[in-house]
């Protein structure tokens, strides 16, 4: 594309929020068939060049029943002490469920996603000056047609934020526009990988976020493959630091091939820490062609990785420090074996292993 039929900017609610809005603006154009154009980043904000998505299907739209019938469920009081097989939530809404730590503030988010959707055929606004003009933010009095960010979509701007070493609940609002895409984005744009912690930590889950932001520009067909990566996998307790959890989340996942285009993975990780206080930590960007090759390397060289993948822990680490960053082969490939023995697996379902790791290297 040569020419920019028009130019979308993402408003400037933190790097996270503002790769999901991108993202659910390119799910959005991806389902009306405008595959040509282009996203950029620019600094924490996004660039998407691209003919303004049309929105007159969006009352249509198969996840519309989903919502609806997660919010009925709500109007009637269910879901909120349900237990987790009894919960009325299917499909997409269901994996969104399982991905969040804010069990409690869940049908809120349902109900506000489903509305903000239905008001996003009028509301459409990412000009760039969308923010200031809209007045989104936080410490504003939330206004009719103003939701809030919930914690998963985004690093700064949660519910809570600490002053004085205290916590105090501070919402921050935003528009239909960028409520409905950033929730879209998390949902289509995003893999989550939900880590049950150890009893003897405390319990509950964290969840580990992964998604892909352009480098430089990037088109928007390169960006739509990797949204098929989306989805929520399920991880055993373990140790795994944010590079340990991408090399899980893009073993077990979908295999793409070829990225010809500069790509970036950003991670972030939400946690729940006792009854109320949420948080997001580990904000990180790791070079996301590099890992993304690496990985189909090893996969093709080593056809049963995801399941050994799926049986390591720590080591993945490791692994993870090492398609990165580079380092020593032998070292990494030690850890693995060790880490594989310890969890009574087969060490010969490793072979194509090193010769994989050597050629990456």
């Amino acid at each position: 594309m040569t020419q920019c039929p028009r130019e979308m900017i993402t408003p400037g609610h933190g790097i996270i929020a503002d790769a999901l809005i991108m993202h659910g603006l390119i799910k959005i154009l991806h389902i009306e068939g405008k595959m040509e154009g282009w996203a950029e980043r620019r600094g924490e904000r996004f660039a998407v060049c691209a003919d303004r998505p049309e929105l007159n299907w969006i009352d249509q739209w198969e996840p519309m029943e989903l919502l609806e019938i997660a919010a009925e469920a709500k109007a009637k009081g269910k879901g909120e002490e349900s237990e987790e097989e009894q919960v009325p939530y299917f499909g997409l809404v269901y994996d969104l469920y399982r991905s969040t730590v804010d069990r409690g503030n869940f049908p809120s988010w349902i109900s506000d996603l489903r509305e903000a959707l239905y008001a996003l055929k009028s509301d459409f606004d990412l000009s760039e000056e969308h923010r200031e003009k809209r007045g989104e933010g936080r410490a504003r009095p939330k206004k009719r047609g103003y939701y809030t960010l919930y914690l998963p979509l985004s690093g700064v701007y949660g519910k809570y934020v600490v002053e004085n070493y205290g916590i105090r609940q501070s919402q921050y609002a935003v528009c239909a526009t960028c409520f409905a895409l950033s929730t879209l984005g998390y949902i289509y744009g995003t893999v989550k990988a939900r880590v049950e912690r150890r009893s003897s930590s405390g319990g509950g889950h964290d969840v580990f976020n992964l998604t892909f932001i352009p480098r430089g520009r990037t088109s928007l067909r390169t960006l739509m493959t990797l949204q098929r990566m989306a989805g929520l996998v399920e991880m055993r307790p373990g140790d795994l630091n944010e590079l340990g959890a991408v090399v899980y989340m893009l073993s077990v996942g979908e295999t793409i091939y070829a990225v010809r285009e500069s790509v970036d993975i950003l991670v972030w990780i939400t946690q729940r820490a006792g009854n109320y206080f949420q948080r997001t930590v580990g904000v990180n960007i790791f070079r996301g062609d590099r890992l993304l090759e690496a990985i189909a390397q090893i996969k093709y060289r080593a056809p049963r990785w995801p399941k050994i993948a799926r049986q390591l822990g720590s080591s993945l680490n490791v692994l993870g420090e090492y398609l990165a960053f580079g380092g020593d082969v032998y070292h990494v490939i030690r850890s693995v074996m060790a880490d594989l023995g310890r969890k009574g697996g087969k060490l010969a379902e490793l072979e194509g292993l090193a010769e994989a790791l050597k050629k990456i290297g």
